[in-house]
């Protein structure tokens, strides 16, 4: 019954033969809700997938590299991303941290202006410790931004040419 269910939802095939899932069988595939789906697109952080006009699917090959890729993230992550996160990041309750700001910090930390988007390895090492990611925080200009909740940067260390 199951595989009927699942094969009622994968109502088209990729110009590949592959089936292509709803966004409501992806989320049930990794036991999330759509929402959080949602939340991973928008952060670049979540499974390859499809916009046809409006419609959003997704590859069943796609969904199982990204878990497979992603299971063994949640154990071990990078060395360097993880003395940068301890060496530079704070968790401070009723704060927050734009994205933008970590990348840039990482981007200076390990001597990569070229860094423009805040590693994935990163984003999986920070949920794993407990961080969210919200979309909630505006700009001086009004823009809204990604954010981590209870994130803080630590304040930056004197340098040697303040003479502190």
């Amino acid at each position: 019954m199951h595989e009927t269910t699942a094969t009622a939802e994968v109502s088209q095939q990729l110009p590949d033969g592959a089936p292509r899932f709803t966004e409501r069988r992806a989320a049930a595939y990794f036991e999330v809700s759509a929402e959080t789906l949602r939340m991973w697109r928008r952060a670049h952080t979540g499974p390859r997938y499809f916009k046809l006009g409006r419609l959003i699917r997704y590859a069943l090959s796609d969904l199982v590299e990204w878990r497979d890729r992603h299971s063994t993230a949640t154990t071990t992550f990078p060395a360097d991303l993880v003395r940068f996160a301890d060496e530079c990041l704070q968790s401070v309750p009723g704060s927050w941290a734009r994205c933008a700001e970590i990348t840039q910090a990482y981007a200076a930390w390990c001597g990569r202006p070229e860094i423009l988007r805040i590693p994935e390895a990163l984003v999986d090492l920070l949920v794993s410790r407990g961080f969210k990611q919200s979309r909630s925080r505006r700009d001086d200009r009004g823009k809204q931004s990604r954010t981590w909740e209870g994130l803080s940067l630590r304040s930056a260390q004197p340098s040697a040419e303040s003479g502190e």
